[in-house]
């Protein structure tokens, strides 16, 4: 009794610090990075992005039928306005994710944006990412302004551009 009773008490410790433990949250400064996409190019947050465009980062995994349901509203963000708001989509390379099934969904789902397979988490780490989806704007002087689980829409991001673009 003493065992499941401790047990029980560790499951909602464990629930409720993941609750209110927000990460890396909104006016927080994004944490640089730099990884490998999935076509062999090295990038960094802070020398390829930071300074001329917000970036969407969205935290996904291939299982994840949330993350499924964002796809093609992603996809459309991408088409309308990807020249001027960039996404980048970190695979957290968990659950049995690997390259090569992240690169067959990416053909799969049309994902034209970047994709990073984060196989050993440090990114997914540096934003205290727990769940998937979960996706952050960064706005162009480096800011958090948005973390969450939904997709912003169009309106939500042409309604705020100028506090995306803020230097």
């Amino acid at each position: 009794m003493r065992k499941t009773k401790a047990w029980f008490i560790g499951i909602l410790l464990c629930a409720y610090a993941i609750q209110v433990h927000a990460g890396v949250t909104v006016g927080d400064q994004a944490p640089n990075f730099s990884a490998t996409i999935l076509d062999g190019k090295q990038i960094s947050l802070q020398d390829d992005y930071i300074g001329k465009t917000p970036v969407l980062l969205v935290f996904w995994a291939t299982w994840c039928p949330n993350c499924q349901r964002e796809v093609p509203r992603l996809n459309q963000l991408d088409k309308e306005i990807g020249e001027r708001l960039s996404i980048l989509a970190i695979n957290l390379g968990v659950g049995g994710d690997s390259i090569a099934n992240v690169r067959t969904y990416k053909k799969e789902h049309s994902m034209n944006y970047p994709i990073i397979f984060d196989e050993k988490n440090c990114i997914k780490k540096a934003y205290e990412v727990f769940g998937t989806p979960t996706q952050i704007i960064v706005g162009v002087n480096g800011t958090i302004l948005y973390r969450g689980m939904d997709t912003p829409t169009m309106a939500d991001i042409k309604a705020r551009w100028d506090i995306l673009t803020q230097k």
